[in-house]
């Protein structure tokens, strides 16, 4: 196909299509990592926010469990954050393979030559 005034097409390298397929389906499951462990984060800060709530309310021998209770959320919370970091950079790491690949193996490539001039 013409573009401009060079000639593009699909490229060649028989790895192209293999790779690009493989790295975007890589990053787009770091993606749905992240997302997933930032809701999950969510839930989890509203349900701790939740039980404050209804510590403040009641005076009661309840408070113990509710104390309890806040105390593992703190602690799952934090494991949470952790997550939330390593998939991160699971994402950053995903990004950065399909942008070499990308770079180095793209889908389309210009072909160039005396034999492509009219």
């Amino acid at each position: 196909m013409r573009r401009g005034t060079s000639w593009v097409g699909l490229n060649p390298d028989e790895r192209a299509i293999s790779l690009n397929k493989q790295y975007e389906a890589e990053l787009q499951v770091a993606q749905h990592d992240l997302a997933s462990a930032i809701a999950v984060l969510d839930k989890l800060q509203k349900k701790l926010d939740d039980l404050t709530e209804i510590s403040l309310k009641s005076a009661t021998l309840e408070d113990v469990n509710i104390a309890a209770e806040k105390k593992m959320l703190i602690n799952v919370i934090v494991l949470a954050k952790r997550r939330i970091i390593y998939t991160k950079e699971i994402l950053d790491d995903a990004e950065m393979k399909l942008a070499i690949v990308r770079r180095e193996v793209p889908l389309e490539v210009e072909f160039f030559g005396p034999g492509l001039t009219y």
